[in-house]
Parts: structure tokens; sequence; C-alpha cells
């Protein structure tokens, strides 16, 4: 039977030895003790005395006769079990060791001739050599006997150098021998078991990621279970978080056994998370190309990785093996390792949302200032997808990373950004006026106060007094505005702007018309950033009303300038969306109802 820890080769092997000890056979059991130098012996040891408890006295004595009590050789507790005379002395320590391995073999052949044998080795990747040969000295005796061997080992944690290695794949490639290949436990597994640890049904979400994070692992599976048990916490949430303690020590063993380099080459791969690229682990790593793709190999052939769909990628075989592997590390290398795994995957074409992931865990090595904009760029990729939610929670996000920097006008500027972009979100998901929408352009207010009037803030400027005309608040837009011709123009702008579409609203055509061709009039001779989440421009949003408005005055060639320079404009959707709302109110202005139409 082979497997990983706490897939249940113990388990198993006890219920055999337990069914056959049933049925009458004599039984031993021994295992295989981890270190660098094991008991010699110990496993054969135990497994003769466990037979000498089960067989009956008289045929084992009369199956060990020929040759003396050579079991106590191994388990000197023997001499005083079975009354045989000492076997005889040789003084070729290698004849005396030939004689050992024979008589043990035979003694146990010529038992199994009147009672049936099982002998069971656990944990047989740490045999000693001299019990691997005295392994492979009885299973080539098998054959017409009353012997059946039960072995229990790990794959990824045989030493290919060690002679138990190739005992192990000789056994396992036998004619008589049948190798289990132990899997993880299904989801409906999972789901039963978790029933009998907690009493109830776990939701199905919940076995999912307890089937992902352990491989289906019993062990794995039994010590989360337990945990969320005692914690009443069977959500999934609770199930992705834990690594319990007797998991973490039984995974650390496991990873301290393989080479250091790989070892080290995990550590990188863990902050990647479950399953990576291989490329993007190369360019973290450095290691030359083929030291790397050997490194990896031995980590497959182990069971730490395996293959996914893609080639050029990789996963772990379970998460908790990640985890451990991740902790293992502390704080300030994993933040570091994560800024590397950022820049490489930004490097590779990587989408913000994928360096986002790393750049949130890299703080402190990497500066406030530096992750929030990504997390507002990850932000827009989920706004584009229509996770609406996610995207307000990565701005949310980035504004609490945002606020740990040092204040000052670039964090100012930064704030108005990610808070307006939130504000966007939320108007178009939560309705125009929504309560979280005016939260934050009541947090804003204050910072729009301060900060100096320059291109990067007129979105938020924009925000601010769109939000407010429409509440009917216009007084609060001109309070952001400094006097004519004082300071930058951009506050002034944007404030007779909203005054005109206030003019206009309230049939005012002359006032309006003269605050938008002030606020035209003004514009400096350049573009301004297209607006975060809609992707609009807001020089278009000035020339579509002036249109509108020229067009009620009864210019109707400036009308149509207008709304000329505002389709040559550059912008998205939502942008060409408005130009030609626009286009219509000027048709209808002309009783034009077949462009009204088109439009």
């Amino acid at each position: 039977m082979s497997g990983g820890p706490g897939i249940g080769k113990s388990a198993l092997l006890r219920e055999v030895a337990d069914r056959a000890a049933a049925r009458g056979f004599a039984v031993g059991v021994g295992g295989g003790v981890d270190g660098r130098q094991p008991p010699v012996f110990l496993p054969w040891a135990q497994a003769l005395r466990g037979v000498a408890g089960t067989a009956d006295e008289a045929a084992v004595v009369a199956a060990f006769a020929p040759y003396g009590n050579l079991p106590a050789v191994l388990d000197p507790a023997l001499a005083e079990v079975l009354p045989l005379p000492a076997p005889e002395r040789l003084a070729d320590a290698e004849l005396a060791r030939s004689r050992l391995y024979q008589g043990i073999v035979d003694g146990l052949r010529r038992l199994s001739a009147t009672t049936p044998v099982l002998l069971v080795l656990d944990d047989a990747h740490h045999l000693d050599n001299p019990s691997t040969t005295l392994l492979t000295l009885c299973s080539r005796s098998l054959a017409g006997s009353g012997i059946t061997l039960a072995i229990g080992y790990r794959p990824g944690e045989l030493d290919a150098e060690a002679p138990v290695a190739d005992a192990v794949t000789a056994l396992a490639a036998s004619a008589h021998a049948v190798h289990l290949r132990l899997p993880g436990l299904s989801t409906e597994d999972i789901a039963a078991l978790g029933a009998r640890y907690t009493e109830r049904a776990l939701p199905d979400e919940t076995v999912r990621v307890l089937a992902d994070r352990t491989g289906g692992n019993p062990f794995f599976v039994g010590e989360l279970l337990q945990v969320l048990a005692a914690e009443h916490a069977l959500d999934a949430d609770a199930a992705r978080k834990l690594v319990p303690a007797r998991v973490q020590e039984v995974l650390r063993r496991r990873l301290g056994r393989l080479p250091e380099q790989l070892r080290a080459v995990l550590a990188v791969a863990a902050v990647l998370g479950r399953e990576f690229e291989v490329p993007v682990l190369h360019e973290m790593t450095q290691i030359d190309e083929l030291d790397l793709y050997d490194t990896l190999d031995i980590a497959v052939a182990a069971g730490v990785l395996v293959a996914a769909d893609d080639p050029a990628r990789l996963r772990f075989s379970h998460d908790l093996l990640r985890q451990t592997a991740y902790l293992e590390q502390g704080p300030l290398r994993r933040a570091r390792l994560h800024a590397r795994a950022a820049r490489a995957v930004r490097d590779g074409g990587g989408s913000a949302t994928a360096v986002a992931a790393h750049l949130r865990l890299a703080l402190p090595v990497v500066a406030a200032l530096d992750v929030a904009p990504v997390l507002a760029d990850a932000g827009g990729e989920a706004y584009e997808r229509t996770a609406h939610a996610e995207a307000a929670a990565l701005l949310r996000e980035a504004v609490a990373v945002l606020l740990t920097a040092a204040a000052s006008q670039e964090r100012d500027v930064l704030e108005l950004d990610l808070r307006v972009r939130l504000a966007f979100t939320m108007q178009a998901t939560d309705g125009y006026l929504a309560e979280p929408v005016a939260e934050q352009y009541a947090l804003m207010e204050p910072v729009l106060r301060r900060v100096r009037p320059v291109p990067r803030i007129v979105p938020a400027l924009w925000g601010y007094a769109s939000f407010h005309t429409v509440a009917g608040h216009p007084d609060k837009v001109e309070a952001m505005a400094p006097p004519d011709g004082a300071g930058e123009p951009w506050a002034r702008i944007v404030a007779d702007v909203h005054a005109g579409y206030w003019a206009l609203g309230r049939g005012d055509v002359p006032g309006a018309r003269r605050l938008l061709r002030r606020a035209l009039d003004a514009l400096p001779d350049t573009d301004l950033p297209l607006f975060p989440v809609i992707g609009w421009d807001p020089i278009a949003g000035i020339l579509g009303p002036a249109a509108a408005t020229e067009s009620l005055a009864g210019d109707r060639a400036a009308a149509e300038a207008h709304l000329a320079e505002a389709r040559r404009r550059r912008g998205e959707l939502f942008n060409e969306m408005y130009v030609v709302h626009y286009t219509a109110l000027v048709a209808a202005d002309r009783l034009d109802a077949p462009e009204v139409e088109a439009a």
C-alpha cells in the first residue's frame, strides 16, 4: 500500500491485521523508524514477537527447531517465550548473518504450512538495510507458502539511493503483488465524515474547500473537522484559513526530508499560490532553467507537486502543503517574496488582479502609495467583469491601504482618485444619490479644500460637483471654486459648468450659455485624463450641454461645431452614449424626428 502521510495506510493495515487474526492467522506487525540510523532489525523483531504471540507455541517451536531460537536473536524477549535452544554460534560474521536470514525465512515458511501467517511492515520507506535484505529474501520465498506480506510505504519519502527503494519497487512489480495506491477521500466521503464529526450536514462549499485543501487526505480532513467542530465554525471561509498544528508538524517533517534546493524553490512557489506558472517561478528564483526543471521533477516524483492542465503550470498536491511551506518563512521574507512575485507577474503581462494579490501581502516592504493604485486597477478589472461588489471591495481596500501612508499632496490626490472611483462604482449599482455615494463625497470634501487643483483631481471635482448639483446643492459646488482669475483654473471651470447645468435646468438659457462659454474659453490647451471606471472625457462633458444651450439660443452652427468636436474626443462607450444623447437633444430642438430616432 502506498500513499502520502495521513492517507490511511496504517489504519488499513491495522484493519487487515485484525481481520487476519480473526480468521486464525498468526499475525506479526512491525514498522520502520524515522531516523538517520534506525534500529537494526527492529521491524522484524516486532513482527516475530507478534507471530510468537498469536500462533500456537508448539507450531512455532517446531518451525524453528532446526535453527534454534533465531527469533530471539532479533528480539531477546523471545528467549523466555519460545522453549528453543540458542542457535549455533558461528565465528564468521557473514556466515552467521546469512544463517540468520535463511533461518528466519525458512522458519516462517515451515510455520505457514500449519498456520497461515500475515507479516505487516508499515512505514517501509524507513527500513534499515538489514531489515530490507530480510524483506527481499522473504518476498522471494512467498510462492507456494502460506505467508501473506502486507507493506505500507510513502513513495515520496523513498530515498532513491537506499536499498529499500529498489526492494519496494521490485516487490510492487512482483507477479504475486497487489499494489494499492490509496486515493484521497471523495467529496461524498468528506461530507459523510463531516456529519460524523459535527453531527450535522456540512455546507457543500465547505466540503469542496476541505477536498481542495487536503487532497482528500483522511488525517488532514479529520484534523480540520475537529477544529471546525470545536470552534462551531463550519463555513467555507473558516475551512480556508485553518492549518491545525498536528497537520503542520506532519507536513513540516515531510518537507524537511526534501533536498535543500527543492525546499528553497517550494518556499518561493508557495508564495505564488496553489497553482503557479513555471516561467514566473523561474523569474523569481533566477536559477538556471535546466536546474530548476530538474528540481521540480524531484518535487513531482515526491508527490509534492502535480502537473496542471497547462503544461507551463504546476500545482501543489494540496493547499495545506503549500500553506505549510509558506508559513515556514518569516513574515518579512514572505513580504519580500510577494513583492518579487508582483514584479514577475507584472513583467509577464499578468492582470492587475494577479499583481494586486501579491502587493497587498508585500506591505510594508512595498510602500502603500505603490500598492493602492494597483488595488484600484484590480477594482477596474472587476468592474469590467460586472463584478461590482468585488470592485467596490477592492477600492475600499485601496483606500484603507493608502491611509496608512504619511500625509502628503500625493496621498491627497490619490485618495480623491480612489474615492471618486468608489463613488462612480456605487452610483452604477446603488443609485446616483445613494447614501454610500454621499458618504464618499462627504469624505472627499476636506481633501478637495486643501489639495492644489491639478488636472489629476478633475474627476473628483467633477464627481463632487455633479452629485451636489443633482442633489440640489449648487452652493456647495460654488464654494469649492476660487474667485475668477485666482489660482489654477480647474475648480472654477468645474463650478461654471455645473452652474450652467443648474441654470439650464431652470430655463435660464442665457445664463447657462454665458457660464458654459466661459468654461470652454478657460480650458487650457491640453487634454484631461479620462474619468476612471466610466472612461468619460470631461471636455466632451462641457461640449455636450454647450451644444444644447447654443441650439436653444438659436445658434445652430455653434451647436453643430460643439457636437462635432465632442465626437472627435476619445473615450469609451459611456462617452459615446453621452455625446449621442446631446446629439438627440439638439436634433429635437430642430424638430428633426428622423435624426432623433437615429440617435
